[in-house]
């Protein structure tokens, strides 16, 4: 029983250990974006990468400003390109938990990160892309539908999947260099 314990307490202080670092660089690293308008910068380049986009596929999309966050511009409506369209909180989560989930290496930690970031940005393109897409083509309800589950729960799914491949590989990748090692010994 103590054996049980023991192992429990020591789950316990490493959980602590990776919210606490979680919190820590998540905040850091808000305040950081925050302070240098990253909010600002990523919006423009998703508004800039989906007009592009969407003008390939045939759409006249146009980028302009009509207040703080850029807009793509269509025939018959524009659409907003927020702080919430940026992917910026969700890529911050990503980036926070993969700094704070110890026993990985600093260089597996750098892969991860540069690969999550550019998997998040590509699928946060995407959805725009295909959300304004579904608001030029699809009735109503349909396109809010789009909108909200393209918006609201698929990036948080694809954080945690980008996440999960990651932790995978990185403790998975670590343990068969062990067991090889440990073989030729």
């Amino acid at each position: 029983m103590a054996e049980k314990t023991g192992f429990a307490k020591a789950g316990i202080i490493e959980s602590a250990k990776f919210v606490l670092v979680f919190g820590a660089v998540f905040l850091s690293l808000s305040y950081a974006g925050s302070a240098i308008g990253l909010d600002r910068q990523m919006a423009l380049f998703n508004a800039d990468a989906s007009a592009a986009i969407l003008n390939a596929l045939g759409q006249k999309a146009e980028l302009f400003y009509a207040g703080n966050w850029p807009s793509i511009m269509l025939s018959s409506f524009s659409a907003e390109i927020n702080y919430l369209c940026t992917g910026l909180l969700e890529l911050t989560v990503l980036v926070s938990a993969m700094l704070a989930s110890f026993g990985i290496s600093w260089k597996k930690r750098g892969i991860g990160i540069i690969a999550g970031i550019a998997a998040g940005i590509t699928f946060n393109i995407t959805r725009i892309v295909l959300t304004v897409l579904a608001l030029l083509y699809a009735e109503a309800k349909t396109a809010e539908l789009a909108h909200d589950l393209l918006f609201r729960l698929s990036i948080i799914l694809v954080v945690a999947g980008i996440y999960w491949v990651w932790f995978y590989w990185a403790t998975k990748a670590g343990k068969s260099a062990k067991q090889k090692h440990k073989s030729r010994g």
